[in-house]
């Protein structure tokens, strides 16, 4: 199994060395691979689409930029081999099967599915969901706080273990959600959540800030 690595000449040109506009890039190494850009960042050097369904764990040693989809697949471990390197995903991500953790940011900008037994573990830092986020078919989430801008999560048949769900954003929830004793919902001041005529039920504390 190969690495990658994207540096550049030291020209103004280099910082988009590597800039995908719609290829997918496939991890499938059956070893341990590595990953790491010299200037990650959506306008910089960046993926597209990524599928990683290697059998070996793909790490990550610097930010990552995607302006694609990217999906985990079964048997595949990507993870980050140190705290504070962060993932912009512009588009979808799907864990399925696999096992995704982040050790720092992981902003994504479409819709999240975490299914099929797969596992979404952020350590260290808060991941920020922009989308929908679903949660099933033996998925698992795991997080201190993550925040949510739009919809909170759907869960149906997975495990939702994120501490503070904290509403971040204007924000929806338009079916039922059950958080634990050991789970806290907390609304950001500057954001809103509209229950409609769903079932919301928190188990711990409640917190909503009001500013004049």
């Amino acid at each position: 199994a190969g690495n990658f690595l994207q540096n550049h000449d030291g020209s103004t040109a280099g910082y988009r060395a590597f800039a995908s506009t719609g290829t997918k890039v496939v991890f499938n190494g059956t070893g341990a691979q590595t990953v790491s850009f010299e200037h990650p960042n959506a306008g910089y050097s960046r993926f597209h689409d990524v599928d990683f369904l290697s059998s070996g764990t793909v790490t990550f040693t610097t930010d990552a930029a995607f302006n694609g989809d990217v999906t985990v697949a079964s048997g595949s471990t990507v993870t980050h081999s140190s705290n504070g390197a962060d993932w912009d995903v512009n588009g979808d991500l799907s864990v399925s099967g696999g096992t995704l953790t982040t050790k720092g940011e992981c902003d994504v900008a479409g819709a999240v599915s975490v299914s099929n037994n797969g596992a979404f573990n952020a350590i260290s830092d808060y991941p920020a969901f922009r989308g929908t986020v679903a949660i099933g078919s033996g998925g698992q989430m795991n997080a201190a706080r993550a925040y949510f801008y739009s919809q909170l999560p759907e869960v149906d048949g997975g495990t939702y273990l994120v501490t503070t769900t904290d509403v971040h954003g204007d924000t929806d929830l338009d079916h039922d959600l059950t958080l634990s004793s050991l789970q806290d919902l907390e609304v950001h001041s500057a954001a809103y959540l509209e229950i409609g005529g769903n079932t919301l039920v928190v188990g711990r504390n409640l917190v909503s800030t009001v500013t004049d």
